[in-house]
């Protein structure tokens, strides 16, 4: 069994910029760089069997998209109209063509929280903060991820580009 997720991977002069708003004083576990992404589905698990059945369904979906922009405009608590807060994310304007591939809310999870961290650190404090990150979806990728003592890692399944 793999756990599945379909994503777009961000370029690394972004996942950088995002490390960088890597917040101390909030007691969460922050995501690695390397595995900083924008999340488009979560499957779940998967039997090894089934995993190219899903590669070619992914495949079908990108092909279907044109390249867009992703443009992340603030970091917040998430998910919204959620208390306590569950993540960090950076998030922005959810673009047509995203709106293809997911129905989730467009974000990348920098950091997760536990319920007792929260309180912990207060339900007065705020962490909204405006950016300007902005970068070209090219591909929707097929990834698997493995549950590890330091948190988890990630494998590209497969790299889908959108229509040209």
């Amino acid at each position: 069994m793999a756990r599945i997720f379909t994503a777009i991977n961000i370029p690394q002069d972004i996942r950088k910029k995002l490390a960088s708003y890597h917040n101390e004083e909030l007691p969460a576990r922050w995501t690695k760089p390397e595995n900083l992404h924008v999340t488009v589905d979560f499957i779940g698990f998967v039997r090894d069997d089934k995993i190219p059945e899903l590669i070619e369904e992914t495949k079908k979906k990108a092909e279907n998209v044109s390249p867009f922009f992703i443009k992340l405009e603030k970091i917040c608590f998430a998910p919204l109209n959620v208390s306590p807060p569950r993540m960090v994310w950076a998030t922005g304007e959810t673009p047509k063509e995203f709106l293809k591939l997911s129905n989730n809310t467009l974000h990348v999870t920098l950091a997760k929280i536990k319920k007792w961290q929260f309180k912990r650190f207060g339900f007065d404090q705020e962490i909204e903060k405006d950016i300007k990150l902005e970068f070209m979806a090219e591909s929707l990728d097929l990834m698997e991820s493995k549950l590890k003592k330091g948190g988890p890692g990630y494998i590209l399944l497969q790299k889908n580009y959108f229509k040209q």
